[in-house]
This record gives C-alpha cells, structure tokens and sequence, in this order.
C-alpha cells in the first residue's frame, strides 16, 4: 500500500514557543499538516477534535505533563504512533514512554539525520496499520457476503466476470474459462423487466450497499433456474469500489410450486369476479339485516345491514369469501355503490376508511343522506378500519360533513387492529362496536375479559355506547352483561336475514 506522509495529520505539542515555532519549520518540511498545542490539556483537546495520524510531543509541559497526556490518549486510541521530544535523557522518562508504546524517543536539539530515521520507522507503522486495516475490512467484505451462499462470482466495476467457484459452474452449465473475462450478463434472462436491473445497479454503484432480491437466470442449455441473489460492491479505505461480489442460493424448487399456486389462485380469482360481475347485472347484490338488542330491556334498537352475494345457484355467499378478491377492481365501486342504495334508512351502514377516500362513494354518501334527510337521526355509520386509517385529518373532515346531517358514527371491531383509544379521541364516536374476536374468547380468557372491561369503562367515561359482536349463547350475553356493555349482535338473538 502506497502512503505519502506529506498527507498525514500530525500532532506536535510543545510548551515553549520559541522551540514549538522554530520545530514547526522543520516538520512542515515533511508533513503539509501540522496542528500545534501549547501543553498536554491543549495537546488533548487538539487530539479529540482533529483527525490525527501521528503525534510528535514534548514531556515536561505545565499543567499536564507528556507522559501523563499520552495515557489518556492511549487510552482513547492505542494504536495511534507517537514521538517523544525531550531535552531529558532520562531514564525514568524513557521507561515510562516504552510502557505506553511509544514508538521513539528524540533527543533535543534536532537532529535532522536522528529525526528522518525516526520518522521513517514511524511510517514504517503507519503503513503496517493501514494496510492492516484495509485487509481486515476486505476480508470481513468478502467474509459477509460468502457466508450467505455458496454460489459465489466475483466482477469488475464494468461488469467483466473475474471468479466463480465451483457451483456457479455447475448450476450454469458454463466451465470456469467459459465465464471469466466476459460479461455477467452471460446468464442473464433477457425477459426480466428492465426496471429490476435498474435498480439492482442504483443500489450497488450509486448507494454502494448491497442489493438482494430473487433473479431469474439462464443455463448454457437454455433451461431457467431462480436464484436470490445478494450483490455487495467492496470498498477500498476511500469508499470507492474496487468490484462487486454476488453470492446466490438456488430457489428454483421454492419457486416452482409457488407459481403453480398463483396460477390456481388467479383462475379462482377469475371466476369470483365473473361471479361478481353476474350478479351486479342482476342486482343481486342485497343487504341482510341483523337485529341489535338492548342488554337491559333486550328490545330491538336497530338492525346492522351486512352484504350478501345471490349466485346463480341461488346460493347466498358472504362478503368474506369475495371482496378482497375484488378490492381493486372497479365491480368493488359497484357493488358498494348498490348496498348504500339497497339500504333503508334505520339501520348501520358498514363503510371503509378507503370506501370514504373514494371520490364516488363519498359522493353517494351524500346524495343518499340528502335523502333521508328527514330520518338521518336514524342512520349510523360504522367505520371500518384499514391501511388508510393512517389519513387522520381526511376521515376527520368526512365525519365532521356528515355529522351535520345529525346521523351517528360507530368504530367497528374496536380492540384490534388498528383500532386505538387514541383514535377513539380524534373520530369523538358515539359507538364502540367491541371486536367478535374478544367477545367470542371471553368465557375462557381472562385477557379478553379484562380487555373488555377497560373498554367499557372508557365508553361509559366518554358517553360512548357500547355494543358487543358475535353474541352466540346466553353465557356469552350473562358475562357481557355483568361487565355493562350496553347492547349485543350475534346469533343468540338473531341472525342476518332479509327484513320482511
């Protein structure tokens, strides 16, 4: 490694200023940067805040001495060479500087021939060290990305194959003299989108950090395998790149079923969404209505309107088994859109934060409460929490419109997810709909219970009213009872069914 000691750093302290400023000359001959200190205390805070290579340093100084300056350094950084200049041939002085690994001992006045000697083993270190630490750093690189894999190639910065071990080979169906000096391109597959490549080459020549990701590449035969794929470019000691390395892990056998499983899942896909289709163009997207009841008089105060599908078999499916498979679709719109128009004006109406996001749902939010204006006192919005929980301020703005329209706001399946008393805060409810998954759970978990009855008991803080989903049995309502949540849903008291 080649080092020019004009460009190190070093330190000189020195108490006297005729001797400092007469030395100085002399060490600017050999070194373009010199930071003088007046004492040890200086000589320290100089060392602290400047990036130093080498310290050249009187011994007897006032207010901290040399020797006791160069223990508090060597106990920041033990590796650092350092010089000592001293008028004293002493012996107690030259002892104490071996035991705190000087690395020489010039005697005062200069002498220049004692000096350069002295300086050329110090540089002699110097290079030692460095070269040391790039090693270290190289092979602690190389350690890295190796240790992942055991398909393993080495290039240059413009892509020119150097290495490959012995699986590469195998895996590729290339041989070694096949491989090395071309380009690593060689088994790449060419229907690959372009973007992958663009980003995988942002990430370890741009960024310099390594890029992993699942490649599809070409053997010598032409047959496809799958491969993730980590490619981490090696830094020299200024951070630039000297190659890249790539370590590989075969996935193929991974790979394979996987595909034979999306290939299944997109035909199941397709048909639910013909289904969809077919029964959006027979209007039989319908609500089912499901009774909510008063814990205390276990009259009937409301009904939740809930989706349900007619297929062509007259089968009725449940929402669960196909909206998430249209989520994106535009038949999603349309079906919401039906629900919102099948549903009267005395009941809750389930509507996702997306579903408010949406320009057109929310528009026929507000035509259908234009009409009902007159029983809008009767309609209750409970909001269905997903990723776009996170826009604040937009579902603010929404409820705020519609609570101008004196309809009530309900947060359902509170206790999970997203749900939070936090947001409870900032969306101001006038119902807690208690998650099914709590309520269900109740009589054998005591988590559930506790849960629960934190819940009801900021709901009664708050005048919030509390209302309990998947009610299936009467020792599920005793026990929800007992805990004072206001009303119930489920089974034990009805289920969803049309409204006769």
């Amino acid at each position: 490694m080649n080092i020019n000691i004009n460009e190190l750093t070093l330190l000189y302290v020195e108490d006297n200023s005729e001797t400092r400023e007469l030395t100085t000359i002399i060490l600017q001959s050999y070194f373009n940067n010199v930071i003088t200190a007046k004492n040890g205390v200086d000589g320290l805070h100089k060392f602290q805040n400047y990036a130093v290579d080498l310290i050249i340093t009187d011994i007897e100084m006032p207010e901290l001495d040399g020797i006791s300056m160069i223990k508090q350094i060597r106990s920041i950084n033990k590796d650092i060479p350092i010089l000592v200049i001293s008028a004293y041939n002493d012996t107690n002085y030259l002892m104490e500087s071996i035991q705190q690994s000087v690395q020489g001992y010039i005697i005062k006045p200069i002498q220049r021939k004692q000096f350069k000697e002295a300086i050329s083993k110090i540089k002699n270190t110097i290079v030692q060290k460095y070269s040391q630490e790039e090693n270290n750093s190289l092979l602690k690189q190389y350690q890295e990305i190796t240790d992942h894999s055991a398909i393993v190639s080495k290039t240059t910065f413009q892509g020119i194959i150097t290495y490959v071990n012995d699986a590469f080979c195998k895996v590729s169906g290339y041989s070694r003299e096949e491989l090395i000096g071309h380009n690593h391109n060689i088994v790449r597959d060419t229907e690959e989108p372009l973007e992958i490549f663009k980003e995988l080459w942002r990430t370890i020549s741009k960024e310099k950090k390594t890029w992993k990701g699942v490649l599809r590449n070409q053997t010598k035969q032409g047959s496809y395998y799958y491969v993730h794929t980590s490619i981490k470019p090696i830094l020299d000691n200024n951070e630039k790149i000297k190659e890249f390395i790539s370590s590989r892990v075969v996935i193929t056998d991974i790979i394979r079923p996987k595909q034979i499983i999306q290939e299944k899942t997109s035909a199941i896909n397709k048909h639910v969404v013909t289904m969809v289709e077919e029964a959006i163009s027979t209007s039989n997207i319908i609500s089912y209505f499901q009774p909510i009841v008063d814990n205390k008089t276990l009259e009937i105060i409301k009904y939740e309107s809930l989706l349900r599908l007619i297929d062509e078999h007259e089968n009725i499916i449940s929402p669960y088994l196909f909206l998430e498979d249209i989520k994106d679709l535009k038949c999603y719109l349309q079906v919401t859109l039906m629900v919102l128009e099948d549903t009267n004006a005395s009941i809750s109406i389930n509507i996702s934060m997306s579903d408010i996001l949406n320009k057109k749902i929310n528009k026929k939010v507000f035509e259908l409460l234009e009409i009902y204006k007159d029983q809008s006192h009767r309609i209750t919005f409970e909001l269905l929490e997903d990723e776009q929980s996170k826009k604040i301020n937009l579902i603010r703005n929404f409820i705020t419109q519609i609570r101008a329209y004196n309809v009530q706001i309900a947060i359902d399946d509170f206790g999970v997810g997203y749900s939070n008393f936090e947001r409870i805060m900032q969306y101001k409810p006038d119902i807690i709909k208690i998650d099914g998954s709590l309520i269900k759970n109740i009589v054998s978990d005591d988590y559930s219970k506790n849960m629960i009855e934190a819940i009801v008991m900021f709901a009664k803080k708050e005048n919030i009213l509390s209302i309990a989903e998947y009610v299936e049995n009467k020792e599920i309502f005793d026990i929800i009872s007992a805990l004072g949540v206001d009303c119930s849903q489920g089974y034990y008291f009805g289920k969803p069914e049309k409204l006769t």
